[in-house]
Protein backbone atom coordinates (compact mmCIF):
# COMPACT_ATOMS: atom_id res chain seq x y z
CA UNK A 1 0.00 0.00 0.00
CA UNK A 2 0.95 3.60 -0.07
CA UNK A 3 1.65 3.72 3.82
CA UNK A 4 1.16 0.70 6.09
CA UNK A 5 2.50 -0.58 9.46
CA UNK A 6 3.86 -3.68 9.64
CA UNK A 7 3.73 -6.04 12.05
CA UNK A 8 6.45 -8.59 11.52
CA UNK A 9 9.98 -7.14 9.24
CA UNK A 10 9.43 -7.38 6.10
CA UNK A 11 12.36 -7.34 3.16
CA UNK A 12 12.51 -4.26 1.28
CA UNK A 13 11.70 -4.26 -2.33
CA UNK A 14 15.05 -5.69 -4.72
CA UNK A 15 16.37 -6.00 -8.31
CA UNK A 16 13.91 -7.98 -10.43
CA UNK A 17 10.32 -7.14 -7.58
CA UNK A 18 7.38 -6.72 -9.03
CA UNK A 19 5.05 -3.56 -8.64
CA UNK A 20 1.44 -3.07 -8.72
CA UNK A 21 0.50 0.94 -8.83
CA UNK A 22 -3.16 0.48 -7.95
CA UNK A 23 -5.43 3.47 -8.86
CA UNK A 24 -5.25 6.85 -10.55
CA UNK A 25 -1.72 7.71 -10.69
CA UNK A 26 -2.22 9.91 -13.25
CA UNK A 27 -0.30 9.90 -16.96
CA UNK A 28 3.04 9.11 -15.44
CA UNK A 29 1.64 5.94 -14.25
CA UNK A 30 -0.38 5.12 -16.97
CA UNK A 31 0.44 1.08 -16.65
CA UNK A 32 -0.44 -1.33 -13.56
CA UNK A 33 2.97 -3.35 -13.34
CA UNK A 34 6.07 -2.62 -13.06
CA UNK A 35 9.34 -4.54 -12.01
CA UNK A 36 12.54 -2.74 -10.25
CA UNK A 37 15.53 -2.17 -12.70
CA UNK A 38 17.69 -0.76 -10.30
CA UNK A 39 17.58 -0.26 -6.46
CA UNK A 40 20.02 2.02 -4.02
CA UNK A 41 19.52 2.34 -0.37
CA UNK A 42 20.45 5.76 2.11
CA UNK A 43 19.58 6.07 5.95
CA UNK A 44 18.19 9.84 6.61
CA UNK A 45 18.11 11.45 10.19
CA UNK A 46 15.81 15.06 10.48
CA UNK A 47 16.43 16.52 13.47
CA UNK A 48 13.47 19.29 14.08
CA UNK A 49 14.52 20.74 17.38
CA UNK A 50 12.96 21.03 20.40
CA UNK A 51 9.71 22.27 21.46
CA UNK A 52 7.55 22.38 24.96
CA UNK A 53 6.18 19.04 25.87
CA UNK A 54 2.87 21.00 26.26
CA UNK A 55 3.54 23.04 22.87
CA UNK A 56 -0.27 22.24 20.96
CA UNK A 57 1.59 24.01 17.13
CA UNK A 58 2.14 20.94 14.31
CA UNK A 59 5.54 20.55 13.50
CA UNK A 60 4.82 20.34 9.72
CA UNK A 61 6.96 18.10 7.79
CA UNK A 62 7.11 18.69 3.98
CA UNK A 63 9.63 15.78 2.18
CA UNK A 64 8.83 17.22 -1.13
CA UNK A 65 10.43 20.64 -0.32
CA UNK A 66 14.41 20.90 -1.05
CA UNK A 67 16.91 23.38 -1.70
CA UNK A 68 17.89 24.15 2.17
CA UNK A 69 19.77 21.83 4.69
CA UNK A 70 16.90 22.37 7.17
CA UNK A 71 14.65 20.68 4.56
CA UNK A 72 14.14 16.55 4.22
CA UNK A 73 14.17 16.14 0.62
CA UNK A 74 13.07 13.15 0.11
CA UNK A 75 10.88 13.76 -3.67
CA UNK A 76 12.06 11.69 -6.15
CA UNK A 77 13.29 13.76 -9.37
CA UNK A 78 12.09 11.38 -11.87
CA UNK A 79 9.03 9.27 -12.37
CA UNK A 80 10.92 5.93 -13.35
CA UNK A 81 11.87 6.73 -9.62
CA UNK A 82 9.84 5.96 -6.45
CA UNK A 83 11.25 5.56 -3.33
CA UNK A 84 9.71 2.71 -0.75
CA UNK A 85 10.78 4.42 2.88
CA UNK A 86 10.73 3.09 6.33
CA UNK A 87 10.47 5.90 8.75
CA UNK A 88 10.64 5.95 12.74
CA UNK A 89 10.21 8.75 15.09
CA UNK A 90 11.76 9.69 18.74
CA UNK A 91 9.67 9.46 21.39
CA UNK A 92 6.32 11.59 22.62
CA UNK A 93 5.33 12.24 19.66
CA UNK A 94 2.41 11.43 17.60
CA UNK A 95 2.54 11.92 13.58
CA UNK A 96 -0.53 12.19 11.28
CA UNK A 97 -0.47 11.79 7.29
CA UNK A 98 -2.49 14.59 5.62
CA UNK A 99 -2.59 14.21 1.74
CA UNK A 100 -3.85 15.38 -0.86
CA UNK A 101 -6.62 17.63 0.92
CA UNK A 102 -6.91 19.08 4.39
CA UNK A 103 -8.39 15.83 5.96
CA UNK A 104 -6.12 13.84 7.88
CA UNK A 105 -5.86 9.83 7.04
CA UNK A 106 -7.14 7.29 9.40
CA UNK A 107 -10.87 8.41 9.67
CA UNK A 108 -13.16 5.97 11.21
CA UNK A 109 -16.81 5.78 9.32
CA UNK A 110 -18.68 6.94 12.16
CA UNK A 111 -19.73 10.22 12.27
CA UNK A 112 -17.33 13.38 13.50
CA UNK A 113 -14.30 10.09 14.12
CA UNK A 114 -12.27 11.62 11.68
CA UNK A 115 -8.69 12.34 12.82
CA UNK A 116 -8.27 15.88 14.69
CA UNK A 117 -4.98 16.37 16.57
CA UNK A 118 -5.38 19.75 17.76
CA UNK A 119 -8.88 18.70 19.81
CA UNK A 120 -8.22 19.48 23.43
CA UNK A 121 -10.53 19.34 26.59
CA UNK A 122 -10.72 17.13 29.39
CA UNK A 123 -11.38 13.84 26.92
CA UNK A 124 -10.00 14.74 23.65
CA UNK A 125 -10.99 11.73 21.36
CA UNK A 126 -10.20 12.45 18.05
CA UNK A 127 -6.58 13.55 18.39
CA UNK A 128 -6.12 10.16 19.13
CA UNK A 129 -6.85 8.74 15.84
CA UNK A 130 -5.23 8.16 12.88
CA UNK A 131 -1.37 8.85 14.01
CA UNK A 132 1.79 6.72 14.67
CA UNK A 133 4.14 6.94 17.48
CA UNK A 134 7.83 5.64 18.52
CA UNK A 135 5.22 2.18 19.92
CA UNK A 136 4.72 1.43 16.36
CA UNK A 137 7.87 2.73 14.16
CA UNK A 138 10.75 3.35 17.21
CA UNK A 139 14.13 4.64 16.39
CA UNK A 140 17.16 3.58 18.25
CA UNK A 141 19.66 6.33 19.74
CA UNK A 142 22.64 7.50 17.92
CA UNK A 143 25.01 6.35 20.33
CA UNK A 144 23.13 2.66 19.81
CA UNK A 145 22.60 2.60 16.28
CA UNK A 146 23.06 -0.63 14.66
CA UNK A 147 21.89 -0.60 10.85
CA UNK A 148 21.55 -4.24 10.91
CA UNK A 149 18.52 -3.89 12.90
CA UNK A 150 16.97 -0.90 11.21
CA UNK A 151 14.26 -2.91 9.26
CA UNK A 152 13.74 -4.77 12.42
CA UNK A 153 12.71 -1.64 14.00
CA UNK A 154 11.42 1.03 11.38
CA UNK A 155 7.61 -0.77 10.52
CA UNK A 156 5.84 2.52 8.87
CA UNK A 157 6.11 2.06 5.37
CA UNK A 158 5.48 5.11 2.92
CA UNK A 159 5.94 4.90 -0.53
CA UNK A 160 7.33 8.48 -2.07
CA UNK A 161 5.84 9.12 -5.74
CA UNK A 162 6.58 11.86 -7.66
CA UNK A 163 3.84 14.56 -7.85
CA UNK A 164 1.76 12.64 -4.84
CA UNK A 165 3.93 13.66 -1.96
CA UNK A 166 2.18 13.49 1.66
CA UNK A 167 2.18 15.94 4.54
CA UNK A 168 3.41 14.51 7.77
CA UNK A 169 1.81 16.83 11.22
CA UNK A 170 4.08 16.08 14.24
CA UNK A 171 2.61 16.99 17.93
CA UNK A 172 4.12 16.66 21.00
CA UNK A 173 2.20 13.78 22.90
CA UNK A 174 1.72 15.16 25.91
CA UNK A 175 -1.22 13.46 27.41
CA UNK A 176 0.69 9.84 27.22
CA UNK A 177 4.36 11.38 26.81
CA UNK A 178 7.21 11.59 29.62
CA UNK A 179 7.71 13.84 32.38
CA UNK A 180 10.16 15.96 30.38
CA UNK A 181 9.26 19.77 30.37
CA UNK A 182 10.63 19.77 26.27
CA UNK A 183 10.89 16.83 23.82
CA UNK A 184 12.51 16.44 20.73
CA UNK A 185 11.30 15.20 17.62
CA UNK A 186 13.95 13.37 15.08
CA UNK A 187 12.91 11.33 12.40
CA UNK A 188 14.36 8.71 10.72
CA UNK A 189 14.21 7.63 7.28
CA UNK A 190 15.68 4.54 5.48
CA UNK A 191 15.04 5.10 2.22
CA UNK A 192 15.17 2.32 -0.91
CA UNK A 193 15.06 4.02 -4.02
CA UNK A 194 13.39 2.23 -6.81
CA UNK A 195 14.44 2.97 -10.25
CA UNK A 196 10.91 0.77 -12.51
CA UNK A 197 10.00 0.35 -15.99
CA UNK A 198 6.87 -0.98 -17.40
CA UNK A 199 6.28 -4.84 -17.49
CA UNK A 200 5.76 -4.91 -21.62
CA UNK A 201 5.65 -9.01 -21.69
CA UNK A 202 1.97 -10.02 -21.72
CA UNK A 203 2.59 -13.72 -20.00
CA UNK A 204 4.08 -11.78 -17.14
CA UNK A 205 1.59 -9.05 -17.09
CA UNK A 206 -1.14 -12.02 -17.12
CA UNK A 207 0.93 -14.20 -14.70
CA UNK A 208 0.93 -11.25 -12.34
CA UNK A 209 -2.85 -10.57 -12.91
CA UNK A 210 -4.02 -13.76 -11.88
CA UNK A 211 -1.65 -13.73 -8.51
CA UNK A 212 0.78 -16.36 -10.04
CA UNK A 213 3.81 -13.87 -9.73
CA UNK A 214 4.05 -11.87 -6.00
CA UNK A 215 4.10 -8.17 -6.97
CA UNK A 216 4.46 -5.29 -3.83
CA UNK A 217 0.53 -3.33 -4.23
CA UNK A 218 1.49 0.23 -3.98
CA UNK A 219 -2.09 2.15 -3.63
CA UNK A 220 -3.16 5.52 -4.32
CA UNK A 221 -3.96 7.58 -1.67
CA UNK A 222 -7.94 7.77 -2.71
CA UNK A 223 -7.90 4.11 -2.70
CA UNK A 224 -7.46 4.46 1.19
CA UNK A 225 -9.95 7.37 1.86
CA UNK A 226 -11.66 6.42 5.24
CA UNK A 227 -9.13 4.15 6.33
CA UNK A 228 -6.62 4.09 9.05
CA UNK A 229 -2.89 2.97 8.71
CA UNK A 230 -3.29 -0.88 7.28
CA UNK A 231 -1.52 -3.39 9.18
CA UNK A 232 -0.32 -5.82 7.32
CA UNK A 233 1.14 -8.94 8.28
Amino acid sequence: MAYALLTVPEPLLKQGHYLGMIGEWGEHYNRVWYRVRRVRQTVRDWYAGIMAADATAALLIDPSVTGTTSTISLSPRYYETIYQSRIGLSPDWRLYIRWPTDQYRGALEEPNRAPDPTEDGASPYRAYIGFVDARDSPIAPLVNFDKSSVLDDLRFEFFFVRDWMPHFYAYPDFLTGSNNKYVKLILRFLVNMLTIEPVEDSNVRQRLETGALIYKPVLHYSELVGRGVAAVV
